[in-house]
């Protein structure tokens, strides 16, 4: 159901509530709705949170306006905007094919995934600065690596060897 509201001021974020605006209800969420510009409210009030009876508002709007089921993922198009032009259901293939590069294939990579190997087998043997050193890097990233903070998806060796 479509409904347009009156012009209102949104005290919090100083913003104002158009009149070109529409509103949907949320299904299964009582007195809660979501317009095409990605704002909930809730009894008439807009609020300001982020999340809504533990579901994030990007949720909340595809639920009211795309028709997104509980096994549906939703995703954004360009930037965080949850707007109803910015966002799209798919499934879960397409969700994980749509994933950022990692590693080398980031393009902005500086360290192979050799390298990378060579830094966590230095552990313990070298401090993190002159291993920073060696690869032209920060000791943080050095760090990063060891922590599992960046490059996690390589896998470590195992120290032992097969008989």
């Amino acid at each position: 159901m479509l409904r347009r509201g009156p012009v209102q001021c949104n005290k919090m974020k100083n913003t104002f509530v158009s009149e070109l605006e529409q509103w949907r209800r949320v299904a299964g969420m009582r007195g809660v709705e979501a317009s095409d510009h990605g704002r909930i409210r809730r009894n008439g009030k807009l609020t300001a949170a982020g999340i809504l009876n533990r579901q994030r508002r990007h949720r909340i709007v595809a639920r009211a306006w795309l028709g997104l089921k509980p096994s549906q993922y939703v995703k954004f198009r360009r930037g965080r905007s949850c707007r109803v032009s910015n966002l799209y259901v798919c499934s879960s293939a397409q969700s994980h094919k749509r994933q950022t590069a990692r590693g080398e294939a980031a393009g902005t990579a500086k360290l192979s995934e050799d390298a990378v190997r060579t830094i966590l087998a230095l552990r313990g043997r070298m401090i993190q600065r002159e291993i920073a050193r060696r690869f032209r890097v920060s000791r943080q990233t050095v760090s990063d690596i060891w922590c599992r903070r960046s490059w996690r998806h390589l896998r470590r060796k195992s120290r032992r060897t097969a008989p």
